[in-house]
């Protein structure tokens, strides 16, 4: 469909069609009826449509449909919508002596939708959803690891091969000393039993990052 310039018309918004592309994509078949008739004529096919000078002709099931041609909005790529001019009731403020009158509005004349299309594209952008999460779950098992490998290499850096001098135990946390004087505490962080989390010497084994709950 060509002519794919974006505007908003009243609450719709979405890329204005040229009528003619609209009448060849719908005669290629494929769409269906979902607003703008008789509910059950709705999601019946677009058997036939065309153009008469401003006036675009659609066949549902046995029934034509004259719409105006101005207003066709591609609101995504699988639901076309045929606007135009509707009079509403709306009242006046006090200021302008109150009571009700009519004003013009945009409404929505016909829809159609392409159920095929729409599969199609969502098919494809869930595709897409789900290799960007697989990517970026990849990406984050191989930075936790990366610091999994660092952390343990600091550790046992600073420990392996020391002798232990003296344990204690306070509350929940499990404080070690070396006979170099260096100490190795482990402490239970966190909230519940749903939430929480293992430091070691305030490096969390959840994300192997420095506490900054504590």
């Amino acid at each position: 469909m060509t002519d794919r310039r974006v505007v908003q018309t009243g609450r719709y918004h979405g890329e204005l069609l040229d009528a003619l592309t609209f009448v060849e994509q719908l005669n290629a078949g494929g769409w269906v009826a979902s607003a703008g008739i008789p509910w059950k004529l709705q999601e019946l096919p677009v058997t036939k449509a065309s153009l008469s000078g401003e006036t675009l002709k659609i066949e549902v099931g046995g029934h034509s449909f004259e719409l105006p041609s101005d207003r066709i909005l591609l609101v995504d790529p699988w639901t076309v919508k045929v606007l135009h001019t509707v009079m509403r009731r709306q009242q006046r403020k006090m200021i302008d002596g109150g009571g009700w009158h009519e004003v013009p509005g945009i409404g929505v004349a016909f829809s159609v939708r392409n159920p095929a299309l729409e599969e199609s594209i969502r098919r494809v952008r869930d595709e897409k959803a789900r290799r960007e999460e697989e990517e970026r779950q990849r990406r984050e098992a191989a930075e936790h690891e990366a610091k999994r490998q660092e952390f343990v290499a600091r550790l046992t850096q600073d420990f392996v091969g020391k002798k232990l001098a003296r344990i204690d135990v306070v509350g929940e946390d499990l404080h070690l000393e070396f006979d170099d004087g260096s100490k190795l505490s482990i402490e239970l962080a966190g909230g519940d039993t749903y939430d929480a989390w293992i430091d070691v010497n305030g490096i969390s084994l959840h994300c192997f990052k420095a506490d900054t709950y504590r």
